[in-house]
């Protein structure tokens, strides 16, 4: 519940842009819906 605040913070969002080349994040990973 708590990560959910977090992630949905606008202060989140370009950390949950961010990816690593080569290595793509899970398809739920910036579902804020979790």
């Amino acid at each position: 519940e708590w990560y959910m605040k977090v992630k949905s913070r606008p202060a989140f969002r370009p950390l949950l842009a961010d990816s690593i080349p080569g290595c793509p994040p899970p398809k739920h990973y910036a579902d804020l819906d979790f």
